[in-house]
C-alpha cells in the first residue's frame, strides 16, 4: 500500500491558510457565497456551502477589499473546489502584491471568527 505524506505535495507554489469569505461571480448569475480555506500565488482552495455546478472559469472575490481574479477549476467534489488563477497572457505571473495583501489580512483575522 502507497502511503503519501505532506512532503509528497507537487504544487507549485505554497499555500497559506486564510479561511476568508469570498463570492464566485459567474456573468448573469447571482454571486454564490464561499470561503477562503487557503491561496497561494497560483490558486485556491475554496469551500461551498451546498454543492453545485460551477463553470469552468470564474472569477472570484476575496472580502478583503479589492481582490479579485480569475480562476480555473482544477478538481473538487461540489463542496471543495481547487482553482487555479489564469494569468493574463500579457502577464507572466500573478499580482504578487495582491497575494501578499490577502497574506497580511488572514493573519489579522481570529480564526473563526470571520462570519462564515
Amino acid at each position: 500500500m502507497t502511503t503519501f505524506s505532506i512532503r509528497d505535495d507537487k504544487r507549485e507554489f505554497g499555500r497559506r491558510t486564510t479561511r476568508l469569505g469570498g463570492w464566485i461571480k459567474v456573468k448573469g448569475r447571482p454571486p454564490v457565497p464561499c470561503r477562503v480555506e487557503n491561496v497561494s500565488e497560483g490558486g485556491a482552495l475554496i469551500s461551498l456551502p451546498q454543492a453545485m455546478p460551477l463553470p469552468r472559469r470564474f472569477t472570484l472575490r476575496i472580502d478583503t477589499g479589492s481582490i479579485e481574479h480569475l480562476c480555473e477549476v482544477r478538481h473538487g467534489d461540489g463542496l471543495q473546489i481547487g482553482v487555479a488563477f489564469v494569468v493574463a497572457e500579457a502577464l507572466a505571473a500573478v499580482d504578487t502584491s495582491a497575494v501578499r495583501e490577502l497574506e497580511a489580512f488572514a493573519r489579522t483575522v481570529p480564526w473563526g471568527q470571520d462570519g462564515y
